[in-house]
């Protein structure tokens, strides 16, 4: 069986109830049925199984303008790091601190073989429009070896 948004269109309350019938014949014919929705909350309670809408994060997290101390020592720098969840190919997070800016990626390593690369291409496209809005440059990164990350990541397998 193939629905295509089948209750997309009713009022809330009906809605609910045609879902619980829907769910209530599903047990009963036990048959297969591929139902599509624009709806997370609707596919969550319809679904007993579900692919990920997505499988690509973007955060855009403000940190605090000023520098940052523990204990006398000043924090340097600040590399953000997000989580991985299961369906979930790469994670790109983007975070401010003391007026420069700081990339994180997380990938799965078969989505996303060679991370470094996509890093590399993010930080030439920061460096690019930072030129073409005529500001200077401030980022957090400091230029790596793409090799020594390479073999880092290896040796971490």
């Amino acid at each position: 069986w193939f629905l295509d948004e089948p209750f997309s269109a009713l009022d809330p309350l009906i809605r609910r109830q045609m879902q619980d019938e829907f769910l209530r014949i599903q047990r009963v014919l036990k048959k297969s049925i591929v139902f599509i929705t624009h709806d997370f909350l609707e596919a969550l309670r319809i679904a007993d199984r579900m692919n990920p809408p997505f499988n690509l994060v973007i955060s855009n997290v403000a940190g605090p303008p000023e520098t940052l101390y523990l204990a006398g020592a000043k924090l340097l720098t600040y590399y953000p790091l997000s989580i991985v969840i299961h369906g979930l190919a790469l994670n790109i997070t983007l975070q401010t601190y003391a007026g420069h800016v700081y990339f994180g990626l997380i990938a799965d390593r078969h989505a996303v073989p060679d991370a470094q690369v996509l890093a590399d291409a993010l930080y030439q496209a920061y460096e690019e429009a930072c030129e073409l809005l005529h500001k200077p440059r401030r980022p957090g990164r400091k230029r790596t070896n793409p090799e020594a990350v390479r073999a880092s990541a290896e040796s971490a397998h």
